[in-house]
């Protein structure tokens, strides 16, 4: 089961991008968020497995937040490249997996 849910991946997105994804997918934009949530929870989970036993019982706030940025990461590359937004959030959600593994405490990845 994933982390985060469709509506965490599309708060994560600008308003011009959250209407272009709309406008592209329409009645198929969940089903292609579930895809990159998905890829997401693989990219987490192999990261993270690094240190701790996944998949999570229940994922921290810090572990779905990062499983959110990288889902948006993932469905929002494709229609800009350039969105330096995009890429800060998935640079930020990489950074705090590596400090998760780090770190080495259960108690900061799982609740």
């Amino acid at each position: 089961m994933s982390y985060c849910s469709v509506d965490d991946v599309i708060h994560e997105f600008h308003p011009t991008l959250n209407a272009q994804i709309t406008k592209h997918y329409g009645e198929n934009l969940n089903q292609n968020l579930i895809g990159h949530i998905e890829k997401a929870e693989a990219f987490v989970n192999a990261s993270l497995a690094r240190a701790y036993s996944v998949p999570l019982k229940k994922a921290s706030s810090v572990v779905v937040s990062a499983e959110c940025k990288i889902a948006a990461y993932f469905a929002g590359i494709a229609f800009t490249e350039k969105d330096e937004i995009l890429k800060d959030k998935y640079e930020i959600a990489r950074e705090i997996l590596d400090n998760l593994v780090q770190a080495d405490n259960p108690a900061l990845v799982d609740d």
